[in-house]
């Protein structure tokens, strides 16, 4: 009963044509809607690469296999005219393994490579990761099969299918690795995706909370490309207590004393300090950018032309550095001095014996152009009034027991300003200067300072108050595609947990460099660790065949334009060195626009993916492989091969047949 009921299944499918022709449909029907489609791909959370590799698909082609082995053995005899179809059959047999394997190994992604820099890495375009960070320590769980096109929490209904994304344990790279949990110094720390929105933006407002402190919400001209929303400070707060709005810093700090702030605003007014001294002459001199000190009746005056608060020597180290302009009784010249160092540097003025060569600031001097003039001068930001990145800082002070806020602006290249506001609500006029570095070329080349940019800010003061964040989705309508495909406005909700019963969710955003871009939010305090915990999502971390060097990179705008504003591109060409890790093994080559470096036979290619349009400091080399691309080949090549044998060999062979077959029945006749 059981071998008739199989024999009449087996007729009726894999023995039957109308069998064979409705998977056909089928196949072609899904590779239709796989590619045509993305919808229904991002329906059921597949990329590209995971709709051709899913089970509906191998199904199908397995069924398609069977078919096509089980007709071939039972209906086409093994003879030299059939064997056509035979080689035909076998290289669709080898297409469809060469495709299961292609599809099931498959990678792709990319890595940003500096000028004379080494990589031997790649990130995963479609596998993503939680990346945790300690300072000074990075660890990484892997999220394979994360979702990418559908918004998921409790508050939807379901946050059930993030379920396998808890319990993560992320650890660091390299021979020893460490749990992140270990690098905090809390052993059961433990972190679990909760939440996910494909395209959001992470936003905060303030809210009254009985035991919170004073809160302020600012709301300014967004970002380009952005709409405004709510910038917090919130004194204390590991994630609130300073902000930024464009080159603009922001810090909130909530004083006990009113003899607290009055310190401050002594510091405030006492940035810059210089020693000077001239035979018979001594002065110690607080100084402001832009204004003239005359030193007494010796006929010298000092003009404080720039401030940088972060110059970078020859050496490579960071300091402070003021540039003055010297006028003595005979001469004018310029010196730059460094805080803390006795050894300044003179520049001969463009114009004057000696300056030949000289650029906007003059011509560098190894030795001091008037050895009468000593200066020692000194920086003290000892209350952190300056920026640390921006071009200036407004902290506002707030004291318990009052509705006075005050908010002291400073910056490396303007003068200190103190505002007085009460209330809790204003409207404040924030200024945004020009660089450190645009303002002394200015001052060198005698060309007007770049005027500060106005922003004008609504802000509003809460008494108790907490910051709450959430997520704000981005319509469908607004979304920008290429911003959908990389990820870029990908936010997840992390849940930290410690086995000891805390815990605390956390939004944290997408990060699309995450060993080169800094990070933003995801900010978590830990009880027990004094360091920030901070979390970011980002592409699965992944290891190279070979380092990869970029030697040189070049780039050609269409009609010779300046390279940073041409709106078209010619080609770009990244001279790489590539280092076989076992062999030491090196070759050079360069990848350009529409070609690609075939490494290992072919098995990996490096193509130009993006690059750095503005200092080409940079490239971006997109990142591939190509498994069972050679076992493809062969199939497509029995194809063609069982096709022109079954078309010109096959009648060759029939007519050879047909004339042995009548010469034999002529000697039969004859005989």
């Amino acid at each position: 009963m059981i071998v008739r009921i199989l024999e009449t299944l087996l007729q009726r499918t894999l023995r039957n044509v109308w069998f064979g022709i409705a998977l056909l449909v089928l196949i072609a029907t899904y590779i239709a809607i796989g590619s045509g489609l993305p919808g229904v791909r991002e329906y059921f959370e597949l990329d590209e690469v995971a709709f051709f590799n899913a089970w509906p698909f191998r199904v199908l082609m397995i069924l398609l296999v069977a078919t096509l082995v089980t007709v071939t053995l039972e209906r086409i005899p093994f003879t030299p005219t059939r064997w056509g179809a035979w080689i035909v059959h076998v290289g669709i047999v080898s297409l469809v393994f060469g495709g299961f394997w292609h599809y099931r190994y498959k990678v792709e992604g990319s890595t940003l490579i500096l000028q004379n820099q080494t990589v031997n890495h790649y990130f995963d375009r479609w596998e993503r990761a939680l990346y945790v960070q300690v300072p000074g320590q990075m660890a990484r769980a892997p999220l394979p099969g994360f979702p990418r096109f559908n918004a998921y929490d409790a508050a939807l209904g379901n946050g059930s299918a993030l379920n396998k994304f808890a319990g993560l344990n992320p650890v660091t790279s390299g021979a020893s690795p460490q749990s992140a949990g270990e690098m905090a110094g809390v052993k059961d720390l433990r972190f679990a995706v909760v939440g996910y929105w494909p395209y959001a933006d992470i936003r905060q407002r303030l809210v009254d909370r009985a035991g919170g402190g004073v809160g302020y919400s600012l709301v300014g001209p967004p970002h380009p490309g952005e709409d405004p929303h709510d910038l917090m400070l919130l004194a204390g707060a590991l994630r609130y207590s300073r902000t930024s709005l464009h080159e603009i810093e922001l810090e909130h700090r909530a004083l006990a004393d009113p003899a607290e702030l009055s310190a401050v605003a002594v510091a405030a007014s006492r940035f810059h300090t210089l020693n000077v001294k001239l035979p018979g002459f001594e002065q110690s001199l607080v100084l402001d950018v832009g204004r003239e000190y005359r030193l007494g009746d010796t006929g010298y005056a000092i003009v404080v032309e720039s401030f940088d608060p972060r110059w970078q020597t020859m050496d490579k180290k960071i300091v402070p550095l003021l540039t003055l302009m010297v006028q003595t009784p005979t001469t004018k010249f310029r010196r730059q001095v460094i805080s803390g160092s006795d050894k300044p540097t003179d520049w001969i003025l463009a114009g004057n014996a000696g300056s030949e060569g000289a650029g906007p600031l003059g011509k560098r001097q190894t030795e001091l152009l008037d050895n009468a003039l000593i200066t020692n001068y000194t920086f003290d930001d000892s209350k952190k009034l300056q920026p640390r990145e921006g071009t200036i800082q407004y902290t506002f002070f707030s004291i318990a027991g009052t509705m006075r806020t005050t908010i002291i602006a400073a910056g490396p290249n303007v003068p200190t300003a103190v505002q007085m506001l009460d209330g809790s609500a204003a409207t404040i006029t924030l200024q945004s200067p020009p660089p450190a570095s645009e303002v002394m070329m200015a001052v060198a080349s005698g060309q007007p300072l770049p005027p500060a940019e106005q922003v004008a800010v609504e802000m509003v003061r809460k008494e108790s108050a907490a910051v709450e964040e959430y997520v704000e989705e981005v319509p469908k309508i607004q979304r920008n595609k290429d911003d959908g495909q990389a990820g870029r406005k990908q936010v997840v909700k992390v849940r930290a947990t410690d086995g000891a019963g805390w815990h605390e969710d956390v939004f944290v955003p997408f990060n699309e460099q995450i060993l080169l871009m800094p990070w933003r939010g995801g900010l978590v305090s830990v009880p027990g660790v004094t360091a920030p915990v901070q979390m970011q999502l980002g592409n699965n971390y992944r290891l190279l065949p070979a380092s990869i060097r970029l030697d040189k990179f070049e780039a050609d705008a269409y009609g010779g334009v300046d390279i940073a504003s041409a709106p078209m591109m010619r080609d770009f060409r990244s001279t790489i060195t590539i280092t076989d890790p076992r062999s030491g093994e090196r070759v050079t080559d360069t990848v350009y626009l529409n070609n690609p470096v075939f490494y290992q036979g072919g098995d990996w290619i490096f193509f130009q993916s993006g690059w750095d349009n503005q200092q080409q400091r940079f490239t971006i080399l997109g990142i591939g492989n190509r498994p069972g691309v050679r076992i493809m080949a062969m199939g497509c090549g029995l194809i063609v091969l069982g096709i022109f044998y079954a078309f010109y060999i096959k009648p060759i062979i029939i007519k050879a047949n047909k004339q042995r077959a009548l010469a034999k029945a002529g000697k039969a006749a004859q005989a």
